[in-house]
């Protein structure tokens, strides 16, 4: 808010250098502070605890549709509130919700990495057969190869 009320930046160089960037995305309006959004008009900026209830309020309305953060951020953005860290905050409402986590989709990676198994002997595991004579019939073969793993 100082950068865009006097254009006061700190001295250190990373951190103005940032703001800067950050800056035009921001614009003060009836002296308050807003944001612009992707899709929607200038967004209220508030403090985190002001954002949270919204996001409880927000994930009880919802009445059985347990979407998910994205949903639920999308949602409270559609309000036209914004703090920095509203997806990791509905990230967190919905990883402390029973519903959400029984609704929520199954992930398919496995739990560990995966290791080779190198076996010191190979193809000791897997049996290979010549099968036949079979009786000799036009256009047939006489014997089969049979490979199991």
């Amino acid at each position: 808010m100082e950068c865009l009320q006097r254009g006061a930046l700190p001295y250190d160089h990373s951190k103005a250098r940032k703001i800067r960037i950050k800056v035009p995305s921001y614009a003060l309006i009836n002296g308050e502070l807003c944001r612009k959004g992707f899709m929607t008009p200038w967004l209220k900026c508030v403090d985190q605890a002001k954002g949270m209830d919204a996001l409880q309020e927000e994930h009880a309305i919802q009445a059985g549709a347990y979407d998910g953060a994205q949903a639920l951020t999308s949602k409270v953005l559609r309000m036209g509130i914004y703090w920095p860290i509203v997806h990791q905050d509905a990230l967190g409402v919905t990883r402390k919700c029973g519903e959400c986590q029984s609704y929520a989709p199954v992930q398919a990676n496995p739990s560990l990495l995966l290791h080779n198994i190198s076996n010191p002997w190979p193809f000791y595991q897997w049996g290979i057969d010549i099968v036949g004579p079979f009786p000799e019939a036009p256009g047939k073969l006489k014997y089969m190869v049979v490979a199991v793993e």
